[in-house]
């Protein structure tokens, strides 16, 4: 029997982010949906197409314009359209990963101002996919899209981060704006690391150890990491080591605005909230 994968969308559609039509707050079923930003929906095809729809504001359904848009429709490209097979939206942009014949190349689009779509030291929004040329000879395998900024781990097990440095969440030791792709000097993982995540205002990666090293805004526990000692700061510009129980190994994990999440290679899932804990706790 052939496999069949369905999607509902639900909620408010204002801005077309349902892809039902103009003025529609309803549900409806469709393609595969693999993530979403603020009032846009990002859809990629098993043929490696990317659709996009809902807010357009800042270039971010990549359609070559700004204008919502309340239907599914391919984003555009100014060249040859490439073979899509990942991607990741953030408030206001989005990161695409694509294979090609000789590795793969990272592509961004939409608000880009703070320096998260990592064109060159460009400061401007764009409206269609561009090439991030300076990962180009990084054989990048995963790419993490966060609320101003965005990350990038290569098959070598190296972390790049770049975008808005505000409350260290690029973890590079300071809090200014990185408009290229630059290595994060942390010499316990470098190399080793297995995953990414970008949250709102927070970074986070997973060393082929299990280990979870993370940076940002504190934000009462979000992180899981106890205060830093200068509380006026709130927050950690260089990547922090969680301290999880020794016989939880992680694999994988996903930051957000307000909760943090991981899941073991035991099969369990750890879960840290804002206000709510100063540490990984067993959900």
């Amino acid at each position: 029997m052939e496999k069949q994968v369905m999607t509902v969308v639900w909620g408010v559609g204002r801005d077309g982010q349902l892809g039902l039509g103009p003025n529609t707050n309803s549900q409806r079923h469709l393609e595969p949906l693999l993530t979403l930003a603020h009032d846009t929906i990002v859809q990629l095809s098993d043929e490696g197409n990317v659709w996009c729809f809902g807010a357009g504001t800042h270039g971010r359904t990549g359609l070559g314009h700004e204008e919502d848009h309340f239907l599914p429709k391919l984003v555009r490209w100014d060249h040859e359209r490439p073979r899509i097979i990942s991607l990741s939206c953030g408030f206001a942009h989005t990161l695409l990963l694509s294979s090609e014949f000789y590795g793969s190349a990272v592509w961004a689009f939409g608000f880009g101002e703070d320096g998260a779509l990592g064109l060159d030291g460009a400061r401007r929004n764009h409206t269609t996919p561009q090439r991030v040329k300076a990962l180009d000879n990084a054989a990048i395998s995963k790419i993490a899209a966060g609320g101003l900024h965005s990350m990038a781990l290569d098959a070598g097990g190296f972390v790049y981060t770049w975008g808005h440095g505000r409350d260290g969440r690029l973890g590079l030791g300071h809090t200014d704006n990185c408009l290229t792709p630059t290595r994060v000097p942390l010499e316990e993982v470098q190399g080793h690391a297995r995953d990414i995540s970008a949250g709102y205002r927070c970074s986070g990666v997973v060393s082929q150890r299990g280990e979870v090293w993370c940076c940002g805004k504190w934000d009462r526990g979000v992180l899981g990491l106890p205060p830093p000692s200068d509380r006026t700061n709130g927050y950690f510009d260089r990547m922090k080591q969680l301290q999880i129980a020794k016989d939880h190994c992680v694999i994988e994990m996903a930051l957000g605005g307000t909760v943090a999440a991981a899941i073991t290679q035991q099969g369990k899932l750890l879960v840290c909230a804002r206000a709510a804990c100063s540490g990984c706790m067993l959900a």
